[in-house]
């Protein structure tokens, strides 16, 4: 529907939109038309289709297509690149649009971010970072120190009054980095 700007199923989407208006010759030549028939195993562009409409295509596959498009992306593919480039910047429309609501445009704004498209995609994490300098003169854009359920964990326990001391949070951060480093 909308509301999902930067998410690997949007990002999943315009790989097959910018593929396709390849194929058809109303865009760029791209990688993706390639990469897109090798990851659904089909042999012709007309078969995505059938593929994503009459098979009904789950959202977890057409999502899965996100990382095709970051491998052209990185290949030097520049439609695939400003797949990239325009899911940073729409993130970052996202976190302006919130600063404003919340008239905290002229105070030091303090920003993270989740999801695994942040976590993979050096690209969005660029555009999304550059967007925001460009846009807040005073903006602080950090990795996330948690994961989400921690974050959840941790509006739940202010929202009753419960502090969590320094020990315990510190044991959340160990619990996080020892999870990625055995990823």
């Amino acid at each position: 529907m909308y509301g999902d700007e930067g998410s690997a199923y949007r990002i999943g989407q315009t790989a097959l939109r910018v593929a396709a208006s390849a194929y058809d010759g109303r865009g760029p030549q791209t990688i993706l038309v390639s990469a897109l028939l090798s990851a659904l195993e089909l042999s012709d562009f007309r078969e995505t289709v059938e593929r994503v409409y009459v098979e009904k295509m789950e959202s977890r596959q057409i999502a899965a297509l996100s990382r095709v498009a970051y491998e052209a992306a990185e290949s030097g593919d520049e439609a695939a690149r400003e797949i990239f480039i325009q899911a940073g910047e729409e993130l970052a429309e996202a976190v302006t649009a919130a600063a404003k609501c919340l008239s905290l445009q002229e105070s030091e704004l303090f920003v993270s971010y989740q999801g695994s498209v942040f976590e993979a995609c050096d690209l969005v994490r660029a555009r999304f970072t550059e967007v925001l300098k460009q846009t807040f003169s005073s903006v602080i854009i950090r990795p996330p120190q948690f994961e989400p359920v921690v974050g959840a964990l941790l509006i739940a326990c202010e929202s009753i009054g419960w502090k969590l001391d320094q020990t315990a949070l510190a044991a959340f951060e160990t619990k996080k980095d020892s999870q990625l480093s055995s990823a």
